[in-house]
């Protein structure tokens, strides 16, 4: 069983960007606008944020669907919310 305590991967692994989460100048500025020195209090706020942008909606999205579409198309799944950050 692996530990997940191990911290065998560094964190930055996961805030990387792929071709599924590359942003465009909307989802910058979207974002941009959460930036504060309050990092947890606006962390949240753009979390709540990104479900309003794009709510739960099962079967709107692929696996294959970028974040741009899924922020686009105003609808999305738990890693179209993951992929939009």
């Amino acid at each position: 069983k692996p530990n997940i305590s191990d911290n065998r991967f560094p964190p930055e692994i996961f805030l990387r960007q792929t071709q599924l989460t590359e942003p465009n100048e909307r989802i910058i500025e979207f974002a941009e606008s959460f930036r504060s020195d309050r990092q947890g209090k606006e962390l949240v706020k753009l979390m709540e944020a990104i479900l309003t942008k794009i709510p739960y909606q099962p079967g709107s999205t692929a696996t294959e669907t970028t974040a741009i579409k899924a922020f686009d198309n105003k609808g999305g799944v738990c890693q179209d919310h993951s992929h939009v950050r």
